[in-house]
This record gives C-alpha cells, structure tokens and sequence, in this order.
C-alpha cells in the first residue's frame, strides 16, 4: 500500500467512519465513511488497510477472549463470588455466541476471504506494524473499561477484571448488531458478569454505558458533524 496520509487526515477520516459505522451490522459501513473523505483513486487501497485492520483487531479480540474465557472461571474471587445465577448467564451468552456463529458462519466465511485476501497485498512489516497498533488499540479499551468499574464500586482484581472485559468483547464481537444496537448488549454483558462484585449489583451496567458514551456515541456525532460540514463545503 504505497499510499500515505497525514495524521489528521486519518483521524478524521477515522471519525466519518464511526459516524456510518453506528448504524450498519458489525459496522461495516465504516468504510463508506472513511473513503468519503478522500479522491476515488486511493479509495480501494483505502479499504484494503481498513480490512486489514479490522482483521488485525478481531485477532486480537479472539485470542485476548478466549483467554479471559479460559481464566476467567478458576479467579479465586470469581469463585468466592458464585452467583449461580450469574453463571447461567455466562453459559447462556456462550450458548448464544455459538449457535450466532452457527447460523452466520457463511457470513463469517466471506468476511474472513476477504480479509485474507487484503492480508495478501501487504508485508510482513506492515502486518506486525498493524498487530503492534492493535494490541495497544485493545489494552487501551480494556484499561479504560476497569477503570469505568473502578469508579462505579468494582471490588475485584485487575486480573479478574481483565478476563471478564475480554469474554464481554469476545461475546459482543461476534454479535451481528448495530453500534446502536451494541448499547443493550454491551450492558447486558457487562451485569451478569461483573454484578456479584459490585456494591450495588445494577451499577455494573454503568461502565459499559459510559465507554459507549466515550468510544462509540461521541465520536459518532464528531463524525456526523465533520462529514455534514465536509457536504457543505462540496456544495
């Protein structure tokens, strides 16, 4: 990909893609909003380093997750917290996860072709670069996710933290929903699994709601903004 583009030209084209991205299944409008920004001829060069770095990120996502999801049970807080209740919803979201693998796996399919097929046209340099940025891109989100529980009366570890962050974005991931959509899931997930270490059970929906607020909401309406004036200014 030979193409190169200034630092402020990517963060706002990474703001137009949120702004189009909230409202598609898996965001996969966010390539419309990112190449909006720029003339057609580097457009699909564009969308090959977006797919790429999707690829990159859902990697990450899988690998961190199932971790956590191997982890995450034998936590001797997790344990001293056992809320049967809890752990059948955590086995329910699991069952929920591969039956939504099941059904969408020719989905899945296709969207993986694709990204080995962009996966083609780059180096091993640019794809170790890419990786690199992606597991920053993820214990960024994952830091400030712990962080949102400590201020809303988490009582557990870093560790258990950790594993129960990665499952809920493994979980989510994987759910073929709308940013929008990602509002009742995202908290939901967050409940049933961080609830039994809460002061109070039902705040543990607060964390999920204000990292949608912060990553997802903001950004988007940033993003709307910048492509309504961008139309303007073609006008």
């Amino acid at each position: 990909m030979p193409f190169k583009i200034s630092f402020i030209s990517a963060q706002r084209a990474i703001l137009a893609g949120y702004s189009t991205a909230v409202i598609t299944p898996n965001r996969i409008g966010e390539f419309a909003g990112r190449n909006s920004l720029f003339a057609k001829q580097i457009r699909p060069e564009l969308t090959t380093a977006t797919i790429i770095g999707s690829f990159v990120q859902g990697a990450i996502t899988v690998f961190f997750g199932l971790v956590g999801l191997i982890l995450f049970p034998f936590s001797f807080e997790w344990i001293n917290h056992l809320d049967y209740s809890v752990l059948f919803w955590i086995l329910s979201s699991i069952a929920v996860l591969s039956i939504g693998l099941f059904f969408f796996r020719d989905y899945i399919s296709l969207r993986f072709a694709r990204h080995i097929k962009a996966i083609r046209q780059v180096t091993v340099f640019e794809f170790l670069k890419a990786a690199c940025w992606g597991v920053i891109r993820y214990l960024t989100f994952l830091t400030q996710f712990y962080i949102a529980l400590l201020i809303f009366g988490f009582d557990g570890s870093f560790f258990l933290a950790a594993c129960g962050i990665s499952v809920m974005y493994l979980i989510q991931s994987y759910i073929p929903l709308t940013g929008l959509g990602e509002l009742g899931i995202r908290e939901f997930l967050s409940f049933i699994i961080f609830s039994s270490f809460m002061e109070i059970g039902v705040a543990a929906v607060f964390p999920a709601l204000l990292i949608w607020l912060v990553n997802i909401a903001i950004p988007s309406l940033c993003g709307v903004a910048l492509l309504k004036s961008q139309l303007s200014f073609a006008k």
